[in-house]
């Protein structure tokens, strides 16, 4: 345990990562190869805390694809992780690559 019993419910950030209860909290990079994982052919930029993140996953897959279904895609490599509470919250932008031209020439990611 990181913490002494007398102290089960404290916290400290250190390295960019949540210490809590003995449990390390997720990173962005720790994240982000959860997504790799489970969709190798995207394009991922995930930043965050500790335990929210924000996550852009650009890729093929997403052709034809309702924003539900997407976002469904996305949450599966993760929602263990979620779960168990390393990642609390997960925000979620997904793009074809046409999509993405078009985003990102309007600044929006």
């Amino acid at each position: 345990r990181l913490f002494s019993t007398r102290f089960p419910r404290r916290q400290a950030k250190i390295r960019g990562c949540l210490f809590s209860e003995g449990r390390i909290g997720m990173n962005p990079e720790d994240v982000k190869k959860l997504i790799e994982a489970g969709l190798p052919d995207c394009e991922i930029t995930v930043t965050g805390d500790g335990s929210h993140f924000d996550a852009t996953v650009v890729g093929e897959v997403f052709a034809g694809l309702s924003p539900v279904k997407k976002q469904q895609l996305v949450y599966a490599t993760v929602s263990d992780k979620i779960t168990n509470g390393e990642v609390h919250a997960l925000s979620i932008k997904t793009y074809t690559p046409d999509e993405w031209a078009t985003a990102s020439k309007l600044q929006i990611s």
